[in-house]
């Protein structure tokens, strides 16, 4: 089931797409996003379903990605990826260990 960003995930999306060739065409519509969250042992990933997308979807780049600590000093890659038509895609969340992320440290955000 499809749910908006939650803000903490909409300030990491903000922050990784700022600078960013897409920032000017992906941040104005950010708020409009819907995601699903991904199966990967509840370490944070999400998928995008861009309102205006209605074709097969794959993956076309990589944005951006950031190193983080989980609460708990596990390394965490955040990496925010877009489709081949230049919609947001997933938020990749990659906890070191695989084990579920607890709270990520985001900076100026917790």
């Amino acid at each position: 089931m499809s749910r908006p960003l939650t803000a903490k995930e909409h300030f990491l999306v903000t922050l990784l797409l700022t600078g960013t060739a897409y920032a000017d065409q992906l941040l104005p519509c950010l708020s409009e996003q819907r995601v699903t969250e991904m199966g990967d042992g509840s370490m944070g990933s999400v998928q995008f379903y861009p309102p205006s997308v209605n074709a097969e979807r794959r993956f076309g780049d990589a944005v951006a990605e950031v190193w983080l600590k989980d609460e708990d000093g596990m390394s965490v890659l955040v990496t925010l990826l877009v489709d081949q038509h230049g919609q947001l895609h997933e938020l990749d969340v990659w906890k070191v260990d695989f084990s579920p992320t607890v709270n990520l440290q985001i900076p100026s955000c917790n």
